[in-house]
This record gives C-alpha cells, sequence and structure tokens, in this order.
C-alpha cells in the first residue's frame, strides 16, 4: 500500500538588482526599493548575492510575482532586473534567520526570538523582536535614530506619556513602556498589529509582566488621534505620511521625526514652523529630527 508523503509548503522569493540612476545614489535607490517591499507585503527584506541587489521573501510564489510587477510599476527607474521565484518554507526561513544580526542602539540590546539571551546584557535593556511581515526589526537605520532620539528623551523627562505613530513592529512603544512610559502606539495595517501586540507580548515577561499594560495598541490613522501637548510623539513615516500628520502633531510640544532622508531635513522643518529642530541625528542617507516647541526650548525641561 503506498503512502502519501507530506509536502514542504513553498514560499516566494523576489531577487532585485538596482539600477544606475544618475538622480538616485544606489544606496538611497536600495532603501526606498526595500521600503516598497515591506508595503508590497514582503515578510524580510536583505541583500542579495550580486552588489546591488536585494533579496525578498514572500508567504507564496504568487505574492512575490505580484509584488515584482507592482515594484517595477512603481519603480522602473531605480530597477534594472527582477525575477520570483519559488522556495521551499524551510529553506526561506532558514535564509531570513540569518538575514537579522542582535543590534545596539544605546544602552537597547535588540534580538531576534531565534536568538540566545546575551550574558553580558541588562535584562532590562534586552528587547526581543520578531519583525513578521512589518517595519522596525531595529536594524534600518531609520529605527535605530528613532530609537536612539526616543531614549535621550525619555532620560530627560522619565514617565512622559508617548505617542507612538507607526509602531511597525511596536520596538519604540516597548522600549518606552520599559523606560517606564505610558504609550499608545498606532498602526493603519492589520497585520502589523498583529505583529507588534505578540512582540508586545513577548517582551512582557517577569519582572516585566506590567509592560502590556502600559500599551494600547490601536489599528487606524495617526491624523486622528488627540495629541495633548504634554505628550511626546513618536512619528517613524516617510515625509508623505509627515504632511498628512502635522496638522494633528503639531499640538504636541516634543515631537521625534525618522523616515526621512537628509536631503529632506529642511522640508520637514517647513513643516512644524512652531517648533525648532533641537537635535539632528543622521545615519548613512537617513536623519530623524527631535522638535521642540520655541517656547518649551526657553525653559528647563
Amino acid at each position: 500500500m503506498a503512502t502519501s508523503q507530506a509536502v514542504e509548503p513553498s514560499t516566494g522569493s523576489l531577487s532585485v538588482v538596482i539600477g544606475q540612476n544618475n538622480a538616485i545614489d544606489e544606496t538611497i535607490a536600495a532603501e526606498i526599493v526595500s521600503m516598497t517591499l515591506f508595503d508590497l507585503g514582503a515578510q524580510a527584506v536583505g541583500e542579495g548575492d550580486q552588489i546591488n541587489s536585494l533579496v525578498a521573501g514572500f508567504a507564496s510564489f504568487e505574492e512575490a510575482d505580484e509584488a515584482g510587477i507592482a515594484l517595477v510599476e512603481l519603480h522602473a527607474e531605480l530597477i534594472a532586473s527582477v525575477a520570483a521565484t519559488k522556495v521551499m518554507a524551510a529553506g526561506w526561513v532558514d535564509a531570513q534567520q540569518a538575514g537579522f544580526s542582535p543590534t545596539t542602539v544605546g544602552p537597547w540590546h535588540i534580538r531576534a526570538p531565534w536568538h540566545d539571551e546575551p550574558s553580558n546584557i541588562d535584562v532590562a535593556h534586552d528587547i526581543v523582536i520578531d519583525p513578521g511581515v512589518a517595519f522596525g526589526h531595529g536594524a534600518h537605520p531609520t529605527t535605530r535614530l528613532t530609537i536612539e532620539l526616543m531614549t535621550r528623551h525619555l532620560e530627560r523627562r522619565p514617565g512622559v506619556n508617548v505617542v507612538d505613530i507607526g509602531t511597525g513592529t511596536g520596538i519604540a512603544a516597548i522600549i518606552a513602556a520599559r523606560s517606564g512610559s505610558l504609550v499608545r502606539a498606532v498602526e493603519h495595517d492589520e497585520d502589523a498589529i498583529e505583529v507588534a501586540w505578540h512582540n508586545i507580548e513577548r517582551n512582557s515577561v517577569y519582572p516585566f509582566d506590567d509592560d502590556r499594560d502600559q500599551i494600547e495598541l490601536l489599528l487606524g490613522d495617526g491624523a486622528e488621534l488627540t495629541i495633548d501637548p504634554a505628550d511626546l510623539v513618536i512619528a517613524n513615516v516617510t515625509l508623505d505620511v509627515q504632511r498628512l500628520l502635522v496638522d494633528n502633531v503639531s499640538a504636541a510640544t516634543h515631537i521625534v521625526a525618522s523616515g526621512i532622508l537628509c536631503k529632506q531635513v529642511r522640508e520637514l522643518q517647513d513643516l512644524y514652523p512652531g517648533h525648532s529642530a533641537s537635535t539632528i541625528c543622521t545615519y548613512g542617507e537617513w536623519a530623524a529630527v527631535d522638535f521642540s516647541t520655541i517656547e518649551s526650548m526657553g525653559r528647563k525641561n
């Protein structure tokens, strides 16, 4: 009697080669394409085997193929070639896990669930993030800059309430709660909300059981939140989204805005005429700005 063998499920892999473009640096082009791949449903994006290439993993070959078509429509001027292939699930999981390494930002040690617990890091600063299909695993420059500026704020103003707009994996919200803040974290993507919730649960273990109670996770639009002047607003989103948020977010005395390129800093500053950029941090081609109202800069926090 013949026995049936279980067939290993397959996933999709999308290989993208960045083309030469006189108007845009190849590094910037790769970052733009990388962020777009996440928007198109990539579960992970990493460097490919070729120079200036990326490889993105999707839940199925069909999703990878559709994302490739959409990517060319959106960024034809940045791309030399795109190819979707079918990959056995186990192989992609191994490749995805290999693409993330533990990273340190200020006092925070950020790792994935498959990394060993560090022996030389204070447990209070050990954060475990599964990137899932959401953006913000800690290694991307925009996430690093956000955490760096947010940490400085929370050291100066411990216990301040935090509004995290576009929370992604929830990493900023988790760090803020671990630092003693009450957090409202908002995300418009349902899949990302699920990832963020799992990460909040993962990091709410003894002796940090109460951290989950300090985070209110909201599905919705950051432009519709009620912002109190005393809140610290975190917005790690693109400049286009910053424009949509500005009327609401400008109610806050302090804002950490990331997700922008260095060449976009001036345009970002122009969005907040009532605020001054007290600190501007850069990482490669990326920038983050710490805004405070001009009035508040004249008094001690």
